[in-house]
């Protein structure tokens, strides 16, 4: 049974090994630099990747990361989707402390509204919607039932050219 379980975990982590660590503008704990490679992996591959750390782990610190590189090192436009209380209050102290005011957070119910994505409201994305590169959902789960409105304009959104990596 040991040298079965090693030779699980050589075939699952050998390639990890090996690899250069990305340099990280926040200041990210080991394990969340671990998260940050895995993540930013999964994005080369399949343009999406799920973080689901338990509470206190520091989703929003890597989410953070990852809307920092896209907006300052890569210079591309990022769009950061959050229920109202989360925009207005921790997501707007971190953006403010970490200098990411350029990233775009919208509300549910904003991003619904927006007129360019079937919305009845007016222009709410400061952006045409497929000039996003990266859109970060927070509490992605509010985004379970694809029969809702708010589903709906989701894929709207994503359905755009370009492709846009997606993180939730």
């Amino acid at each position: 049974p040991r040298e079965v379980y090693l030779r699980m975990l050589w075939e699952r982590y050998a390639r990890e090994l090996d690899r250069e660590e990305p340099s990280a503008g926040l200041n990210l704990t080991a394990f969340q630099r671990d998260g940050l490679v895995r993540a930013l992996d999964y994005l080369d591959r399949h343009s999406g990747v799920m973080i689901a750390d338990g509470v206190g782990l520091g989703k929003t610190y890597l989410a953070g990361e990852l809307l920092r590189r896209a907006v300052q090192d890569h210079r591309q436009r990022a769009l950061l989707i959050a229920p109202a209380a989360l925009r207005d209050g921790p997501w707007r102290a971190f953006r403010i402390e970490h200098d990411l005011m350029n990233v775009q957070c919208v509300s549910y119910q904003q991003l619904v509204s927006d007129r360019r994505l079937g919305g009845d409201g007016g222009t709410v994305l400061w952006h045409e919607p497929d000039e996003y590169a990266l859109i970060v959902i927070d509490e992605a789960h509010a985004y379970r039932n694809p029969d809702t409105e708010r589903a709906r304009v989701l894929r709207r959104l994503l359905a755009g050219t370009p492709r846009k990596d997606v993180v939730l």
